[in-house]
C-alpha cells in the first residue's frame, strides 16, 4: 500500500496544529469567536429562568444547567 502523501507538507503540519490547538482550547473551556449571545428561556422542568447560547423555539424543552446534568446521560 503506498504512503499518502501531502502535495504541501507545511501546509498539513498547520493544519494538525490547529486541530491540535483547537482540541485543547475546548477541553479548557475557551471557545472561537468571542462571546456568544445569550438568550432568556424558562426551565421546562423547575420553571426557573435561565439562559441559552441559542434562541429556544418552543419545539423542544430547554432546561437549566443544573436540569440539565442531572437528565443528562452519564459517560463512562
Amino acid at each position: 500500500m503506498k504512503p499518502i502523501t501531502y502535495p504541501n507538507p507545511v501546509l498539513h503540519w498547520s493544519i494538525t496544529e490547529k486541530i491540535y490547538m483547537y482540541r485543547n482550547d475546548r477541553r479548557s473551556g475557551r471557545s472561537f469567536g468571542g462571546p456568544r449571545e445569550m438568550h432568556k428561556a424558562i426551565c421546562a422542568e423547575c420553571k426557573k429562568e435561565t439562559e441559552v447560547p441559542f434562541e429556544p423555539d418552543g419545539t423542544r424543552p430547554v432546561y437549566c444547567q443544573e436540569c440539565y446534568r442531572k437528565r443528562k446521560p452519564r459517560r463512562f
